[in-house]
């Protein structure tokens, strides 16, 4: 492979810095100042544009198997790759469910010779499969996932704290990660049965059928586990900035628990149900403004841990239903990163948008979104920043082309998208996989050549 120097604004963990990417092989080699030329090596020049780090999605649902009809790996890592993401982690709530070491199995030949970014494994958390995480060979996977709560897509819901906590048990010195879907289920059963006696079936009492107290339970019990078993906490999605304080709280008190937002959390508010519906019915929910300014805010203050895209594609007809029916969750691991970044802006507003500012929030977002991830998960010798020695995984962000979303730019299979319309202040022009392009322009380049990853323990 030919050597390549690659010259634009590069993200790096100590700041941004006009320069060039210099890649051996699939390897960051260097970092060159921009009038250093390498003997022999293809320059490519991106000018301006931002160079980031390839973004990590915690929450890549594929679907496969059994839910191939709303998503699969050639489509739902070729609109990864266009949103900037090099690495998924494909979560176990699929049918069947990702909760047996041969499931597992036969989940990596699912996807083998079909992503066109890398990708990782999640395992299943279940009422009663502990000896199969006991059995875990914990390079394999990069956590452990556990539904306390349940929507459509979670045949495996844990409810029960014993349960949790024997599963917890069961991952003691792996050195995984226990991630948590963190609602409270009693709780939900019984505001969601008040609202149906009350004749109520729209987004508004879906919200209020899964308040911010039912978050609030849910954590507190993830926390205390975490804190008896020394399993570290990952919790997926928060979206109140309550719930960040409870986290705060708990990493003051030496407890290793994280917090991720997700975009459509951010993004998105109960005034939107008007307008959107069903579309943007997920879970936990959309909440009252003005919640995703104060996330936002949460994260300028760096008080949130990762930032993700919690991409859960379903097939049109599954979100046209009622809003009980309907099912939970929302694409976006596409859209992700422009919308994000977009609506950071908005807490600028009123304010010249000096580069300085632009360069913190990318800043900000490259180590949400791909250095914190890595490092939680295990995976920062290969992936995460742009350091030498590392995967030259990278996207090239053009922040002076605005992007009028529309379906026909998108690649999931689900087709549908609850930003379509919206306009992004920026746009994703150019994605590398391990030093080779694998998206420009709104084209796919050349076949799969995503890998499985493991760990290094």
């Amino acid at each position: 492979m030919t050597d390549k120097i690659v010259y634009g604004r590069l993200i790096l963990p100590q700041g941004v810095r006009d320069a060039g990417l210099w890649i051996q092989d699939d390897k960051i080699a260097g970092i060159v100042a921009p009038d250093q030329k390498i003997s022999d090596a293809e320059i490519i020049d991106y000018g301006g544009k931002y160079i980031l780090p390839g973004l990590i999605e915690v929450h890549g649902h594929m679907r496969e198997p059994g839910l191939s009809h709303k998503e699969d790996y050639p489509h739902g890592t070729s609109a990864a790759v266009a949103g900037g993401v090099t690495t998924i982690f494909d979560m176990p709530n699929t049918v069947p469910p990702t909760t047996t070491i041969q499931r597992l199995r036969e989940k990596e030949q699912i996807a083998a010779g079909r992503a066109y970014c890398d990708y990782a494994m999640i395992f299943g958390g279940a009422r009663d499969n502990q000896d199969e995480i006991a059995k875990l060979d914990p390079s394999e996977v990069v956590g452990v996932k556990f539904f306390m709560a349940g929507h459509e897509t979670t045949p495996t819901t844990v409810t029960d704290l014993g349960d949790l906590y024997a599963g917890l048990r069961a991952m003691q010195d792996k050195d995984l990660v226990a991630l948590f879907h963190a609602e409270n289920q009693s709780l939900i059963n019984r505001m969601s049965a008040e609202m149906k006696a009350a004749g109520r079936d729209d987004g508004l009492a879906y919200s209020e059928s899964r308040r911010q107290m039912v978050a609030i339970a849910a954590i507190g019990e993830a926390i205390a586990l975490a804190k008896d078993t020394d399993v570290p906490a990952y919790i997926c999605h928060i979206s109140t900035r309550a719930e960040v304080a409870l986290i705060q709280e708990a990493k003051a008190r030496g407890i290793n628990v994280y917090a991720e937002a997700v975009g459509y959390h951010l993004i998105f508010s109960t005034d939107d149900y008007e307008l959107l519906g069903t579309l943007i019915k997920v879970s936990p929910p959309v909440r009252g403004r003005p919640e995703p300014s104060r996330l936002r805010m949460a994260m300028s203050h760096r008080q949130v841990d990762t930032l993700a895209s919690e991409h859960s594609p379903h097939a049109r007809e599954e979100k046209t239903l009622a809003f009980s029916q309907s099912a939970s969750g929302t694409p976006g691991i596409q859209e992700n990163l422009a919308m994000v970044i977009t609506e950071w802006f908005s807490l600028y507003r009123g304010e010249p948008l000096e580069t300085h500012n632009l360069n913190s929030i990318i800043l900000q977002v490259a180590q949400l979104g791909c250095t914190n991830v890595a490092e939680i998960f295990g995976i920062a010798d290969r992936k995460g920043s742009l350091e030498v020695g590392k995967d030259a995984d990278f996207t090239i962000l053009d922040t002076d082309q605005t992007w009028t979303i529309q379906e026909s730019d998108l690649f999931s299979k689900c087709g549908w998208s609850a930003y379509t319309g919206r306009t992004a202040t920026c746009k994703v022009v150019a994605t590398y996989l391990r030093g080779e392009k694998v998206y420009e322009d709104g084209k796919i380049i050349g076949s799969p050549r995503g890998k499985l990853l493991r760990r290094n323990l």
